[in-house]
């Protein structure tokens, strides 16, 4: 959570800053998604303060939510001692087409092998910041942590897929 203090009333509020991006191309079942999901869920009037809906161009970033595809995003704030449950389940509405969460904003809500299925170029990703930054300098704890638990969840399915070629090639 972030801590925002309100201009008028100077009162300040934790609160959970989640963004997820699907791509362009079926942005349709995203109108569907807020058509359908978004009012019918309770919990969206207790927790959220604000809402937005914008879009950006593909772009080749090995991280990018972008990557290889024009985005529509859907980003909310909302209370962060009410949201966990409401953003469980806008998570669970939009994985099935495909939805990519923003790096900075509540990675912690997020499956780790979920995450690492989303982004094509991870695997080398983690590879060169190793190699450009060993002693993680340039890392935060919380960004040291996700790259701990995804470097793991690379290197066993990199063992899993040796494995199964090894396999196949003493059944031949």
């Amino acid at each position: 959570p972030v801590t925002r203090t309100c201009k008028k009333t100077g009162d300040k509020k934790e609160l959970n800053i989640e963004e997820y991006g699907v791509g362009f191309a079926i942005a349709n079942k995203m109108k569907k998604f807020l058509y359908n999901v978004i009012p019918i869920n309770s919990r969206i009037i207790i927790c959220i303060i604000r809402f937005e809906i914008r879009t950006t161009k593909q772009d080749d970033a090995m991280l990018s939510c972008c990557h290889s595809r024009d985005a529509m995003w859907i980003d909310f704030q909302a209370k962060a001692d009410v949201s966990k449950a409401f953003f469980d389940d806008i998570e669970s509405a939009l994985k099935p087409i495909k939805m990519r969460k923003h790096w900075a904003k509540c990675l912690d809500n997020t499956d780790p092998s979920y995450v690492v299925e989303q982004f094509p170029e991870v695997a080398e990703f983690v590879e060169l910041m190793k190699s450009f930054d060993p002693e993680g300098k340039f890392r935060n704890t919380q960004g040291e942590s996700w790259f701990k638990v995804m470097d793991d969840i690379i290197s066993k399915s990199s063992k899993e897929v040796r494995a199964t070629e090894e396999e196949k090639k003493s059944d031949a």
